[in-house]
This record gives structure tokens, sequence and C-alpha cells, in this order.
């Protein structure tokens, strides 16, 4: 192989990569927008107040406690898939002692399932 038919050879091949990355964008979105749409779809939203009744192992059992997070404010919601299952993570400002919205932004995340998230009044 002389330097012309490396440079094509290259080319070519250049040309494929750039293609198959560009393949990668496409589906990249196209499951971003999936994720999108299933948030979409929660009867909860970013910046609502929410209580959220998060149900915590205690051990490799089935035993479980209830772990309560009496208010709190979702300031994002991931949906993180592993293999064939998903979670949905929410990231929580907690309130100040007052019970306002802290502006810090003294958060905590929660992996939840749909029925553990109650939409509350804010001033509750």
């Amino acid at each position: 192989m002389d330097k012309k038919e490396f440079e094509q050879a290259y080319g070519v091949l250049s040309n494929k990569l750039d293609e198959v990355r560009q393949q990668e964008r496409d589906i990249r979105n196209e499951i971003e927008n999936a994720k999108n749409k299933y948030i979409s779809t929660f009867h909860f939203k970013v910046d609502d107040c929410v209580r959220i009744n998060h149900r915590v192992p205690l051990s490799k059992t089935t035993q479980t406690d209830m772990q309560i997070i009496e208010k709190g404010w979702i300031k994002e919601i991931k949906v993180m898939v592993f293999g064939d299952t998903s979670e949905i993570i929410l990231i929580v400002d907690k309130p100040k002692k007052d019970g306002t919205r802290s502006i810090r932004g003294a958060e905590r995340a929660y992996s939840v399932k749909l029925d553990e998230v109650e939409v509350i009044n804010e001033n509750d």
C-alpha cells in the first residue's frame, strides 16, 4: 500500500466512523426523548412540593422500614436504566428549619417508586 492508497482507505474508514458516531448520537437522543416522555407521565414534576414515603430495605431479607420525608421540593427527576430494569431518582431540596425551601440546595437523592411520592401543598 502506498501513501495515496493509505490516504484513500483512511478517508473511507474515517467517513464510516463519522457515520457510526452520528448513529450513536441519534440513538442516545432517542433514549433521552423516551426517558423524558416517561417522566412526563408522572403525577409530580420538578419544583413540586412532595412527601416521600420511601421503603428502605433493612437487610437482605424481605423486611423493609419506612423512611418518610415529610417535605421537600423536587429539583431534578432522573431515570436510570440498568439492563432491563429502571429506577426513578429524585433530587430533592430539603426545607430550612422554618419549613421554606432551601435556596442553598440542601439536597438528597432518593430512588423511589411512583406510589411513594405524594404532591403536597408547600404551605403545610
